[in-house]
């Protein structure tokens, strides 16, 4: 998979991912020759799904947290 493909299987996954955000999610999960395989694809998802609801429960009925992309984006590869 390509970064275009990336995107648009993200996309179609239910992700819209910001610009900063795909830069991250390619350097942790591409091979620099052959792309992202579809195990890492799957790891991928995972972890985002993991970190959007880990994000909604820590929120729920609170206030100031940074805005969810923001808090994605900074904690993902950690």
């Amino acid at each position: 998979m390509n970064r275009k493909q990336l995107k648009k299987a993200l996309h179609r996954a239910g992700y819209t991912i910001i610009s900063g955000l795909e830069e991250q999610v390619i350097r942790q999960y591409f091979d620099v020759r052959n792309g992202m395989h579809f195990d890492d694809f799957i790891c991928c998802l995972l972890h985002l799904e993991a970190l959007s609801e880990a994000f909604k429960l820590l929120t729920r009925g609170e206030m100031g947290y940074p805005a969810e992309r923001e808090w994605v984006k900074t904690i993902l590869f950690c």
